[in-house]
Formats: structure tokens, sequence, C-alpha cells
């Protein structure tokens, strides 16, 4: 009987320590996106506004067409799910877990650096836009308003 208290002091907390070691570290995979984003954003608008206008664009061919080509893109965001929204000029990049179900990054073309990390959110975001192409129209027009007026 001594025997076995002594082994499951000793094992226990081995076993416990091994198996949460293997245990995914969404976090840190998410992390590891944040500086390859911006580079396949502007790839897929690259592919949005210089591609044949006379073929329709599916979002999901849309993101394999713009990496075909970058190979440090295609293993980047290997096993990750990547939805596309867009119009003709600008899109928003979001990057799923590999699940599917919760959303870890969001980048839209119009801006400078990732919009969302939504892998640092409590509750988990849910993979679902948050972001609008349409949305860049609006922020255009606001910068062209002029800030100084005339009498």
């Amino acid at each position: 009987m001594k025997t076995y208290s002594i082994a499951s002091f000793v094992f226990a907390p081995l076993i416990i320590l091994v198996v949460g070691g293997c245990s995914p570290l969404t976090p840190q995979q998410a992390e590891s996106l944040v500086t390859p984003l911006p580079k396949l954003t502007t790839a897929v608008v690259a592919e949005i506004r210089y591609r044949d206008t006379g073929i329709p664009l599916r979002d999901d061919q849309l993101v394999v067409d713009a990496i075909k080509d970058k190979p440090e893109l295609q293993r980047a965001f290997a096993g990750y799910p990547i939805k596309v929204r867009h119009d003709s000029k600008n899109a928003v990049i979001l990057v799923c877990s590999p699940d599917g179900k919760w959303a870890w990054l969001e980048d839209a073309s119009w801006t400078l650096g990732v919009d969302h990390m939504w892998y640092l959110s409590k509750p988990p975001h849910p993979a679902t836009f948050t972001l609008e192409p349409a949305q860049a129209k609006v922020r255009n027009a606001k910068k062209m308003e002029p800030v100084y007026r005339a009498n």
C-alpha cells in the first residue's frame, strides 16, 4: 500500500506535466500569425484589384490564388481557416482557430496593422466579421472633409 501512495505521489504530477505540455497553446499560435497577416491582406487586395475582371472572385479561392507564389504565407497560414469579405478595392481577412469556431485575428486592408486580436479576448469571439469593406468608403470620405473652412 505504501508503494502505491509513493508512486501516485511521484507519477501523478509527472503525468499532468506531460499531458499539459501536449495541449495546444492557442495564444502563441495566434500570436505567430500577427506579423504575416498584413502581408496576407496585401496579397489578397492585390489579387482583388489586379485580377481579370471577367472572372468572378470566390472568397474561398481568393486566398489560395493570392498566396500561390508565396510559400512563406502558405506555411504561416497552413491549417487555419481564413474568411474573406471584399468589394472591388478593399478586403477584410478573418483568421480563425484551427477548428473554425473562434476568431483569432481580423485585418482590414484600409488600416495599418492588425485591427482585432480576438485571440486575447475572454470569452473567445465567435468566427464572425466585425468589419465590412463598406466601412473603408466611410472612413475615406471623412478623410477628405476639409479641416478648416474658408468663410
